[in-house]
């Protein structure tokens, strides 16, 4: 009986030792393989971010401005055009008369 207990016992550890070993190997495969995953993500982001076209978001401030000031442009152009023809009548005038005359 002495001799069934130590065989056991031996067949158990050899069997641990084994599945420790197997766990072991397959864990260490796992993270070597998500640290080459991640490695591999980060090299082709890279690889990306150079080849990519260099972009600037647009700013429309820009394009406002030159558009406002085209407009006031145009707009002073207009009044000064009636002004030459005196046909400019200043509505907001307190001396203001309904037939145009001041």
């Amino acid at each position: 009986m002495h001799d069934i207990g130590n065989t056991y016992n031996t067949l158990l550890a050899n069997y641990y030792r084994s599945e420790g070993k197997y766990r072991n190997t397959v864990l260490g495969n796992i993270q070597k393989n998500k640290f080459q995953f991640d490695q591999t993500q980060t090299a082709l982001t890279t690889q990306y971010d150079a080849q990519a076209t260099y972009s600037i978001a647009p700013d429309y401030m820009y394009t406002a401005g030159a558009s406002a000031l085209a407009f006031a442009k145009d707009y002073y152009d207009y009044k000064a055009k009636k002004n030459a023809n005196d046909v400019n009548y200043d509505y907001y005038d307190y001396n203001f008369n309904t037939d145009g005359t001041t």
